[in-house]
Protein backbone atom coordinates (compact mmCIF):
# COMPACT_ATOMS: atom_id res chain seq x y z
CA UNK A 1 0.00 0.00 0.00
CA UNK A 2 2.68 2.25 0.81
CA UNK A 3 4.45 1.59 -2.26
CA UNK A 4 1.24 2.53 -4.28
CA UNK A 5 1.01 5.76 -2.77
CA UNK A 6 4.53 6.62 -3.83
CA UNK A 7 3.74 5.49 -7.17
CA UNK A 8 0.34 8.09 -7.34
CA UNK A 9 2.57 11.08 -5.78
CA UNK A 10 5.48 10.34 -8.19
CA UNK A 11 3.26 9.79 -11.11
CA UNK A 12 1.04 13.45 -10.35
CA UNK A 13 4.59 15.36 -9.77
CA UNK A 14 5.60 13.92 -13.64
CA UNK A 15 2.56 14.95 -14.71
CA UNK A 16 2.67 18.62 -13.11
CA UNK A 17 -1.06 18.19 -11.43
CA UNK A 18 -1.40 20.09 -8.43
CA UNK A 19 -1.32 18.58 -5.49
CA UNK A 20 -4.30 19.06 -2.54
CA UNK A 21 -2.84 20.71 0.39
CA UNK A 22 -5.67 19.32 2.77
CA UNK A 23 -9.60 19.08 2.75
CA UNK A 24 -11.32 20.01 6.09
CA UNK A 25 -15.12 19.32 6.78
CA UNK A 26 -17.28 21.26 8.91
CA UNK A 27 -20.34 20.94 10.37
CA UNK A 28 -22.93 24.16 10.69
CA UNK A 29 -26.44 24.28 12.65
CA UNK A 30 -28.82 27.45 12.44
CA UNK A 31 -28.51 29.10 15.13
CA UNK A 32 -31.85 29.86 16.22
CA UNK A 33 -33.39 26.90 15.17
CA UNK A 34 -31.03 24.12 15.63
CA UNK A 35 -32.60 21.54 12.62
CA UNK A 36 -31.27 23.85 9.96
CA UNK A 37 -27.88 21.70 9.26
CA UNK A 38 -25.32 22.06 6.41
CA UNK A 39 -22.35 20.27 5.73
CA UNK A 40 -19.44 22.14 4.35
CA UNK A 41 -16.30 20.70 2.40
CA UNK A 42 -13.66 22.31 1.56
CA UNK A 43 -10.42 22.23 -0.38
CA UNK A 44 -7.44 24.08 -1.54
CA UNK A 45 -4.96 23.49 -4.40
CA UNK A 46 -1.96 25.71 -5.53
CA UNK A 47 0.06 25.15 -8.59
CA UNK A 48 1.75 28.47 -8.83
CA UNK A 49 2.74 31.05 -5.98
CA UNK A 50 -0.22 33.71 -7.09
CA UNK A 51 -2.85 31.60 -7.94
CA UNK A 52 -4.69 29.01 -5.95
CA UNK A 53 -8.29 27.27 -6.21
CA UNK A 54 -10.51 26.86 -3.14
CA UNK A 55 -13.58 24.58 -3.70
CA UNK A 56 -16.78 24.23 -1.50
CA UNK A 57 -19.04 21.46 -1.70
CA UNK A 58 -21.72 22.45 0.28
CA UNK A 59 -24.90 20.18 1.36
CA UNK A 60 -28.47 21.15 2.79
CA UNK A 61 -28.62 18.38 5.94
CA UNK A 62 -31.23 20.37 7.40
CA UNK A 63 -34.35 17.70 9.26
CA UNK A 64 -37.79 20.40 9.46
CA UNK A 65 -39.48 22.01 7.24
CA UNK A 66 -37.87 22.87 3.55
CA UNK A 67 -35.45 25.55 4.19
CA UNK A 68 -33.34 26.14 1.38
CA UNK A 69 -29.27 27.64 1.57
CA UNK A 70 -29.58 30.73 -0.01
CA UNK A 71 -25.68 31.99 1.05
CA UNK A 72 -22.27 31.57 2.63
CA UNK A 73 -19.17 33.48 3.90
CA UNK A 74 -16.10 33.19 4.99
CA UNK A 75 -12.36 34.60 5.29
CA UNK A 76 -9.06 35.13 3.37
CA UNK A 77 -5.57 35.34 4.13
CA UNK A 78 -4.52 39.48 3.36
CA UNK A 79 -2.16 37.74 1.13
CA UNK A 80 -5.66 37.01 -1.27
CA UNK A 81 -6.54 39.94 -3.57
CA UNK A 82 -8.93 38.87 -5.40
CA UNK A 83 -11.15 36.31 -7.35
CA UNK A 84 -10.35 35.91 -10.64
CA UNK A 85 -13.08 33.51 -11.85
CA UNK A 86 -16.08 31.59 -10.02
CA UNK A 87 -17.93 28.48 -10.95
CA UNK A 88 -21.18 26.37 -9.39
CA UNK A 89 -22.67 23.54 -9.64
CA UNK A 90 -26.00 25.45 -9.00
CA UNK A 91 -27.46 28.04 -11.31
CA UNK A 92 -28.27 31.89 -10.69
CA UNK A 93 -25.24 31.83 -7.92
CA UNK A 94 -22.69 34.67 -7.87
CA UNK A 95 -19.75 35.62 -5.33
CA UNK A 96 -18.68 38.93 -3.87
CA UNK A 97 -14.92 38.98 -3.02
CA UNK A 98 -14.43 42.22 -0.38
CA UNK A 99 -11.86 42.24 2.70
CA UNK A 100 -13.62 43.08 6.05
CA UNK A 101 -16.82 44.72 4.47
CA UNK A 102 -19.43 42.04 3.47
CA UNK A 103 -21.76 42.65 6.34
CA UNK A 104 -24.22 39.14 7.72
CA UNK A 105 -27.33 39.53 10.05
CA UNK A 106 -27.41 38.83 13.46
CA UNK A 107 -24.15 41.09 14.41
CA UNK A 108 -21.91 38.32 13.13
CA UNK A 109 -19.48 40.80 12.05
CA UNK A 110 -17.55 41.51 8.45
CA UNK A 111 -16.33 38.61 6.02
CA UNK A 112 -14.33 38.68 2.83
CA UNK A 113 -16.30 36.32 0.42
CA UNK A 114 -19.52 35.51 0.05
CA UNK A 115 -21.11 33.39 -2.47
CA UNK A 116 -25.00 34.62 -2.78
CA UNK A 117 -28.22 33.94 -4.51
CA UNK A 118 -29.31 37.95 -4.33
CA UNK A 119 -27.89 41.32 -3.94
CA UNK A 120 -26.16 40.82 -0.81
CA UNK A 121 -26.14 37.96 1.99
CA UNK A 122 -28.60 39.38 4.07
CA UNK A 123 -31.18 38.92 1.19
CA UNK A 124 -31.66 35.31 -0.63
CA UNK A 125 -33.69 33.60 -3.12
CA UNK A 126 -35.24 30.41 -2.23
CA UNK A 127 -36.41 28.89 -5.42
CA UNK A 128 -32.21 29.55 -6.39
CA UNK A 129 -30.94 28.02 -2.99
CA UNK A 130 -29.40 24.42 -2.46
CA UNK A 131 -32.58 22.45 -1.55
CA UNK A 132 -32.81 20.54 1.73
CA UNK A 133 -31.23 16.87 0.88
CA UNK A 134 -29.37 18.16 -2.01
CA UNK A 135 -25.95 19.62 -2.35
CA UNK A 136 -23.68 21.98 -4.77
CA UNK A 137 -20.03 22.62 -5.26
CA UNK A 138 -18.07 26.05 -5.76
CA UNK A 139 -14.96 26.68 -6.98
CA UNK A 140 -13.25 30.61 -6.72
CA UNK A 141 -10.15 30.67 -8.51
CA UNK A 142 -7.99 32.97 -5.93
CA UNK A 143 -5.17 35.38 -6.55
CA UNK A 144 -2.74 37.23 -4.70
CA UNK A 145 0.60 36.17 -3.12
CA UNK A 146 2.33 33.36 -1.43
CA UNK A 147 -0.83 31.06 -2.46
CA UNK A 148 1.34 27.95 -2.49
CA UNK A 149 1.73 28.39 0.87
CA UNK A 150 -1.79 28.27 2.16
CA UNK A 151 -3.73 25.52 2.95
CA UNK A 152 -7.62 25.15 4.21
CA UNK A 153 -6.73 26.08 7.99
CA UNK A 154 -5.02 29.39 6.46
CA UNK A 155 -8.90 30.23 5.57
CA UNK A 156 -10.75 28.79 8.47
CA UNK A 157 -8.82 29.55 10.64
CA UNK A 158 -9.77 33.66 10.31
CA UNK A 159 -12.47 34.35 12.31
CA UNK A 160 -14.92 37.44 11.15
CA UNK A 161 -14.04 41.30 11.61
CA UNK A 162 -16.16 42.40 14.51
CA UNK A 163 -18.35 45.42 13.98
CA UNK A 164 -18.83 46.17 17.45
CA UNK A 165 -18.29 44.85 20.74
CA UNK A 166 -21.26 42.67 20.93
CA UNK A 167 -20.27 40.84 18.00
CA UNK A 168 -20.02 36.63 17.46
CA UNK A 169 -17.35 36.11 15.41
CA UNK A 170 -17.11 33.23 13.07
CA UNK A 171 -14.78 31.72 10.43
CA UNK A 172 -17.79 30.42 8.42
CA UNK A 173 -21.40 31.23 7.95
CA UNK A 174 -24.74 30.53 6.18
CA UNK A 175 -27.60 31.57 5.15
CA UNK A 176 -31.09 29.93 5.41
CA UNK A 177 -34.59 31.41 3.77
CA UNK A 178 -37.95 29.53 3.88
CA UNK A 179 -37.21 28.21 7.64
CA UNK A 180 -40.89 28.43 9.17
CA UNK A 181 -43.55 25.74 8.60
CA UNK A 182 -45.60 28.63 6.41
CA UNK A 183 -42.52 29.22 3.71
CA UNK A 184 -41.07 32.10 5.79
CA UNK A 185 -38.64 33.41 7.91
CA UNK A 186 -34.75 33.28 8.16
CA UNK A 187 -32.01 32.28 10.04
CA UNK A 188 -27.98 31.84 10.12
CA UNK A 189 -26.12 28.34 10.57
CA UNK A 190 -22.53 28.56 12.31
CA UNK A 191 -19.86 26.01 12.60
CA UNK A 192 -20.79 23.32 15.31
CA UNK A 193 -17.81 22.38 17.33
CA UNK A 194 -16.91 18.95 17.19
CA UNK A 195 -17.17 16.48 20.30
CA UNK A 196 -14.17 16.17 22.54
CA UNK A 197 -12.38 13.43 21.59
CA UNK A 198 -12.84 9.94 24.34
CA UNK A 199 -9.92 9.42 26.78
CA UNK A 200 -8.57 6.16 25.58
CA UNK A 201 -6.56 4.14 28.71
CA UNK A 202 -3.32 3.49 27.84
CA UNK A 203 -1.86 -0.49 28.06
CA UNK A 204 -0.58 -0.18 31.40
CA UNK A 205 -3.15 1.96 33.23
CA UNK A 206 -5.48 -1.04 32.01
CA UNK A 207 -3.44 -3.67 33.39
CA UNK A 208 -2.52 -1.73 36.68
CA UNK A 209 -6.51 -1.41 37.29
CA UNK A 210 -7.17 -5.02 36.19
CA UNK A 211 -4.78 -6.01 38.81
CA UNK A 212 -6.00 -3.94 41.43
CA UNK A 213 -9.65 -5.38 40.77
CA UNK A 214 -8.07 -8.73 40.80
CA UNK A 215 -7.05 -7.99 44.26
CA UNK A 216 -9.96 -6.71 45.21
CA UNK A 217 -11.83 -9.62 44.24
CA UNK A 218 -9.18 -11.95 45.88
CA UNK A 219 -9.25 -9.76 49.24
CA UNK A 220 -12.64 -10.20 49.60
CA UNK A 221 -13.23 -14.36 49.01
CA UNK A 222 -10.33 -14.51 51.66
CA UNK A 223 -12.17 -12.43 54.01
CA UNK A 224 -15.50 -14.54 53.55
CA UNK A 225 -13.67 -17.61 53.73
Amino acid sequence: MRRLRHSILLIALMLGAPLMANANPISLAGVSDPTLRASVLLAYTSSTATSGVLTLTIGNTSTAYNPALTGFAFNAPTTVTGVSAFTSTIAKWSYQFSSNNINTPGNYGSFDITGITGPNFNGGKPNSGIQIGNSATFTFTLTGTGMNLLNVNSFLALNSAASNQNSSTQSFIARFQRTGANGQGSDVAIPVPPPPPQQVPEPSTLILSSAALAGFVWNRRRRAN
